[in-house]
């Protein structure tokens, strides 16, 4: 946090001290506050991991250098994680691209690492050899974001080829989380069916795997794959096109959108990253472009908005997006509650992305609200940037006889913001409640 500067106020009415000093810690947030969002690519023949702005602008192809052989990649607000197929092992990178360790996840031929909450998940194999047949064993793992508590959460055989990337989304329960993969290329031990690829998903509920699907979508082809609440979404460097399904596996899509109408002049798409944490609910699908050394863009309605976003990179075959937006604030600066008879109050907190806001205290009942996801949750206004949610606000105990009583209670409230995918932010805020008056006792007044 910057230091305040120091401001005489001698002379001057209380009332403009106070806003001089509120002027100055606003100044003071201004500076510390978040940078806008990026985009991520590996670049393996220079053995770098490159980063640009969401609109293309100020890429660094180096932005962490000194990773081996980069083959997937991830991101929180706060650190960078690249799956290492020549070291085998999950490198971290803090959020200013200086390497923190390249061994944080110690795992045999990592090919893609995905992140969800606290939790890290990557795609992996070795070879076996059951009844002297070599055989690939592929593994989906999982570890704290520390590293800490690292293990496998599903093992598989593949007869041909491992998975060559993983993605993480919301589960269909609250709180579960869904892992997809990309399967293999040809014949499948598990799913016994000889189409082209598969994409497996699994099902994670309190770290434990509560469904297992290998052969849960059989397409023709998939390098890359994505997933939201909604979808999931693949490549298909053959046909130029990106994929979609609907999260049940239904209403598959191979030519969903197409990318690069030319297939024969490079391979594209194979990466591909999902960026819809923010509001408004239209979000972005990125790609990479190996041949040419891209990344584009594109809307999750399925329409190109520029094929070169990024150029310069070199074999791109990875991309991820910055986690949704944890900020949120509060409309008032000390906010005041009015509670009605028999009913609750209501606080505006205001957010910019998906998730759930959930209000705690000492003298309150624990409150939660959902913003933009499932049945009866908070949506966004088409071509909004933000979004005003009111939490429920509900007294407990002592402190409901005392608002009866006095007609005012201050409460100490503790709100967090849990983006979808991300990592909570809380913040601790004074409320001020006040008993509303009834209709009934609000006429006898005025008679």
């Amino acid at each position: 946090m910057p230091v305040l500067p120091r401001i005489a106020f001698r002379g001057t009415s209380a009332s403009v001290r106070r806003l001089i000093s509120f002027a100055v810690a606003v100044a003071a947030l201004l500076l510390v506050a978040p940078a806008g969002a990026h985009v991520y690519w590996t670049n393996p023949d220079i053995e770098t991991l490159g980063r640009a702005n969401t609109d293309g602008s100020s890429a660094d192809q180096s932005f962490v250098g000194v990773v081996n052989d980069p083959v997937g990649v991830a991101v929180t607000p706060t650190h960078v994680y690249w799956a290492d197929n020549a070291e085998d092992a999950i490198g971290e990178a803090d959020a200013n691209g200086n390497v923190q360790t390249d061994d944080l996840v110690d795992t045999q031929w990592p090919t893609g690492v995905a992140v969800w909450g606290n939790h890290l998940y990557w795609s992996a194999c070795h070879f076996d050899f059951p009844g002297g047949s070599l055989v690939w064993v592929a593994d989906i793992g999982t570890a704290k974001l520390d590293g800490t508590d690292a293990h496998n959460l599903i093992t598989f055989d593949l007869f041909h080829s491992c998975p060559q990337s993983i993605a993480a989304a919301p589960g269909p329960f609250a709180g579960s989380v869904a892992l997809y993969w990309q399967g293999n290329v040809g014949f499948n031990m598990d799913c016994n069916d000889p189409a082209a690829t598969h994409i497996g998903r699994a099902l994670i509920e309190n770290g434990k795997v509560t469904s297992n699907k290998p052969c849960f979508l059989s397409v023709s082809e998939a390098w890359g794959v994505a997933a939201n609440a909604n979808h999931v979404y693949w490549t298909e460097p053959g046909s130029g096109m990106i994929g979609r399904a609907d999260m049940d596996a239904k209403n598959a899509d191979p030519s969903f959108m197409t990318v690069n109408p030319d297939p024969a002049s490079g391979f594209s798409p194979v990466g591909i990253a999902v960026g819809e944490g923010y509001l408004p609910a239209q979000g972005r699908l990125y790609w990479t472009d190996r041949g040419a050394g891209k990344v584009g863009v594109g809307t999750i309605g399925g329409s190109v908005i520029k094929s070169d976003l990024v150029t310069g990179a070199s074999s791109p075959n990875a991309v991820a997006v910055d986690p949704p937006n944890q900020a949120f604030r509060f409309t008032q600066l000390r906010p005041v509650v009015q509670i009605p008879p028999g009913g609750h109050g209501v606080l505006p907190v205001v957010v910019h992305s998906r998730g759930t806001l959930t209000l705690t205290g000492p003298l309150l009942k624990r409150a939660s609200k959902q913003i933009g996801e499932g049945g009866g949750a908070v949506r966004a206004k088409r071509g909004a940037n933000a979004l005003t949610a009111n939490v429920p606000v509900r007294l407990k105990g002592k402190a409901k006889r005392r608002l009866r009583r006095r007609g005012t209670v201050h409460v100490a409230a503790t709100v967090t913001f849990r983006p979808l995918g991300g990592v909570g932010q809380a913040k601790h805020k004074h409320l001020t409640l006040r008993r509303q008056p009834s209709r009934r006792s609000a006429l006898e007044r005025h008679r």
